[in-house]
């Protein structure tokens, strides 16, 4: 898909399960132009809110066992922001991880459910095992 709303005809499925890892887009362009523009007067862009593809997801679906990701930027309150994620967004798990993360090798998030926050760290190989690890266990105890 190229776009959020070919995205959301994507997922207009049920499923087991649903990982968003990131927004494909938090913005897009209200005032698109159909043209050649001129390179001597450059346009005022303005931007409109995307959908939240994976808040609709989980309320048409609330069978899914759906996880989210929250990049807080640097000094943010991590698992505040992934908590208002979780409930905001209908989630089972959000990933909560900091923008200091962005282009490194080695990351520290925290996997954040209903009832605990629990800190991960090391590689992002290793986190992404451990992420994927503790969401299959999660499953298997919910029966999905």
């Amino acid at each position: 898909v190229s776009s959020v709303s070919e995205l959301e005809q994507a997922m207009n499925r049920e499923s087991d399960l649903l990982v968003m890892a990131a927004a494909v887009s938090d913005f897009e362009v209200a005032n698109t132009y159909r043209g050649k523009l001129s390179r001597s007067q450059a346009p005022k862009i303005e931007l409109k809110p995307t959908k939240d593809l994976l808040a609709g997801y989980a309320a048409k679906h609330p069978r899914t066992f759906c996880v989210g990701f929250a990049l807080v930027e640097t000094g943010g309150d991590i698992e505040k922001t992934a908590r208002q994620k979780l409930w905001d967004k209908g989630c089972k798990v959000v990933i909560g991880n900091s923008s200091e993360a962005l282009g490194a090798t080695e990351t520290d998030v925290l996997f954040v459910t209903a009832d605990e926050a629990i800190p991960l760290s090391g590689s992002k190989g290793t986190v992404a095992s451990e992420i994927v690890s503790r969401v299959s266990q999660l499953l298997v105890s919910q029966g999905n």
